[in-house]
């Protein structure tokens, strides 16, 4: 909540240089959490109007905490919730017990750097941990690599080269063969993975030694899933239906989805030579092949899809 040392100097940003565009980017990402982030560099009033703690045996809640009760010139045209809560000046914690000459000293300073926690809506609890999580590791990675690094130009490289080649795709027809032709090749890849006539056990399962614990387990049991005993079922559920988060995700339902879409990649990769025998790995393809078309089918293509998957996983022997 409290902003770092590198998350502070872009959120403090208050020029339209070339850095404000990361702080833009940061306080977006922040707001996902239910954060608001508050800048002020001229001297003078701030325009807040805070209502102090309640501390009697009544109050709960938010009622024991700094509130914003109105906003005047200059903070007004930030549009500010009120209710919100005030959690920070710049790197100090704002809490119950803080007296309001503290606040004076803190916010006299410039530039200064507020942080308040916008009202729940209805009483909600906030958004889900996996979004939270997901909001923090990108303000961490985009403060982080902010700090000690010239400012991006969108005419050089690396920015320059990325645009080019966007606008060369945009307008090429071959996109969606060569989409479906990768897809097609992980597909055919994994084909062979499934189970086949007359055996109970899948192929790759049959060729793992049993040196992990989950592999001796899943050997003597027959109740792995579907999608374990027919691989091809859950890559093209992963090619067509994820993204790159709910690709990771799913590598972590079970040890044999870990297995099937990153498990033992890495030692794998090792033990290839050349470049060529690399790029055949079949969760090499999936993890490239995600990252750069997979942003998950569009609901009106649900239906259609689940058909196809379907339709596949009945001609898949058993």
């Amino acid at each position: 909540t409290v902003p770092s040392e590198s998350m502070l100097m872009v959120l403090s940003e208050t020029t339209l240089a070339m850095p404000r565009r990361w702080g833009r980017s940061l306080r977006c990402w922040r707001e996902h959490r239910e954060l608001r982030d508050v800048v002020f560099g001229e001297p003078g009033g701030l325009g807040l109007e805070l209502d102090e703690p309640l501390l009697g045996e009544g109050s709960v809640g938010a009622e024991r905490l700094w509130r914003l009760r109105a906003t005047h010139p200059p903070a007004s045209a930030l549009k500010m919730k009120e209710g919100s809560i005030l959690l920070s000046v710049n790197h100090a914690r704002i809490h119950e017990h803080t007296p309001r000459s503290e606040i004076a000293r803190r916010v006299a300073a410039r530039p200064v750097a507020l942080t308040f926690a916008n009202p729940r809506r209805g009483g909600a609890e906030g958004q889900a941990a996996s979004s939270s999580f997901a909001a923090v590791a990108t303000e961490i990675a985009i403060g982080e690599l902010r700090e000690g690094l010239q400012p991006l130009k969108k005419d050089g490289p690396p920015l320059s080269a990325a645009t080019a080649k966007a606008a060369a795709a945009s307008g090429n027809a071959e996109v969606g063969k060569l989409r479906k032709l990768q897809a097609a090749k992980v597909l055919d890849a994994v084909a062979s993975w499934g189970t086949s006539d007359g055996s109970a056990q899948p192929t790759w399962l049959e060729e793992l030694s049993e040196s992990a614990d989950w592999v001796g387990r899943a050997k003597a049991s027959s109740s792995l899933d579907a999608c374990s005993r027919a691989p091809s079922i859950l890559f093209r559920v992963m090619l067509f239906g994820a993204d790159v988060t709910t690709l990771a995700r799913a590598a972590s339902a079970s040890s044999a989805w870990r297995h099937l879409l990153c498990g033992g990649l890495r030692e794998h990769w090792s033990s290839l030579e050349g470049e060529g025998q690399k790029l055949k790995c079949p969760q090499y393809r999936l993890w490239k092949w995600v990252l750069r078309w997979g942003p998950g089918i569009a609901p009106r293509q649900r239906l259609g899809f689940w058909r196809w998957t379907f339709k596949a996983l009945e001609q898949t022997p058993t």
